[in-house]
């Protein structure tokens, strides 16, 4: 049963529509936040090294997940293009070596799971956690569409 729950949750990643980005998780699990963005950042730093990568930010980061994973990824040392829809349009033209990055949390409350999904370069890197008691815990591996 969970395998299936995880298997169309991340089947979500791969569709191709249009997606809206930002964070979807209920007042209730905003405390996930923290450790989602911890994890996340993890990832990232696995992926592309700090001090040698530029991450142009590709949307708001009001919320308290993306408050959090800029300044976890200031931390580690990355260089941070923050959103500006004021500049947005010129730096889509510009050439550059940054990544582009989007994000996505979500949840299915009624079953206390949770997805992150971090759009690089608008390739979707996602992670689904289950929470059990007030404690947040990975369900699986990071899942990458090639």
């Amino acid at each position: 049963m969970r395998f299936m729950i995880l298997a169309l949750l991340l089947a979500g990643c791969t569709t191709n529509s249009p997606l809206h980005y930002g964070n979807y998780l209920n007042p209730s699990a905003v405390a996930y936040n923290k450790e989602i963005a911890e994890d996340s950042v993890k990832k990232l730093v696995a992926l592309y090294p700090p001090a040698t990568t530029r991450i142009d930010i590709k949307q708001a980061t009001a919320d308290d997940f993306g408050g959090k994973l800029v300044e976890l990824l200031r931390v580690k040392g990355y260089a941070i293009l923050e959103y500006n829809p004021a500049t947005e349009a010129q730096s889509k033209n510009s050439a550059n070596s940054a990544i582009d990055l989007k994000y996505i949390v979500d949840q299915v409350p009624s079953m206390s799971i949770y997805r992150a999904t971090l759009l690089i370069n608008e390739q979707p890197l996602s992670r689904v956690y289950t929470a059990h008691n007030g404690i947040l815990q990975p369900a699986g591996a990071w899942a990458r569409k090639e």
